[in-house]
């Protein structure tokens, strides 16, 4: 039997998942399972990966895949920084002010050349990244939450882009999600300075 790309990659998460259930007493999926969930818990998180998702629809060519993948890659590179004893100045402010940045991103239905778009994902994505892993619990296998959240990241990605690509002719509807986006980036900053 032949799979598909698709049907391979949830095949192979699959197998990731169930192998550190019997090598690790469960902290693996007890990891997965909480990186798949952490993204999730958080209003800053799920606007800023439903954003980058809608945002990357928007784009032209390559950078339609490469805005979500960048951001993956720099996340991953965030919590590899934490995971290691790093330390991120600010990253909280960061993280509020990516939800602003990527509201009016998408509120403005705005366009950048491909370098400063993927530079300004990189910046962003490192903050969402350290974040996450920073907040791990104790005895949560790191490697297993961190798939877990990158997973969950794509997913959201996703939804993103196909919501951008149902509704990229509706401009109304893009800047009530770029308001709805800087309003609850502005009340971040305003509990983090309290």
């Amino acid at each position: 039997m032949k799979l598909t790309s698709k049907q391979s990659v949830l095949f192979l998460g699959l197998l990731m998942n169930l192998s550190p259930v019997f090598a690790h007493s469960g902290n693996g999926a007890e990891g997965m399972l909480a990186g798949l969930m952490h993204p999730l818990m958080g209003i800053d998180h799920v606007l800023v990966m439903l954003c980058v998702g809608v945002w990357a629809a928007m784009q032209q060519g390559r950078l339609r895949y490469l805005c979500p993948l960048t951001f993956l890659g720099a996340m991953a590179v965030g919590a590899m920084f934490a995971m290691y004893g790093g330390v991120l100045p600010l990253a909280e402010g960061w993280v509020a002010c990516s939800v602003v940045v990527m509201g009016v991103l998408v509120g403005r239905s705005i366009t950048l050349t491909m370098s400063i778009s993927l530079g300004l994902l990189m910046v962003l994505a490192v903050a969402h990244g350290y974040v996450h892993a920073a907040e791990l619990s104790a005895g949560v296998d790191a490697r297993w939450f961190a798939l877990g959240f990158l997973l969950s990241t794509a997913v959201l990605h996703g939804v993103g882009f196909w919501v951008g690509q149902a509704m990229r002719t509706s401009r109304p509807l893009f800047s009530a999600l770029g308001i709805v986006c800087v309003g609850a980036g502005i009340s971040l900053f305003v509990s983090l300075s309290n």
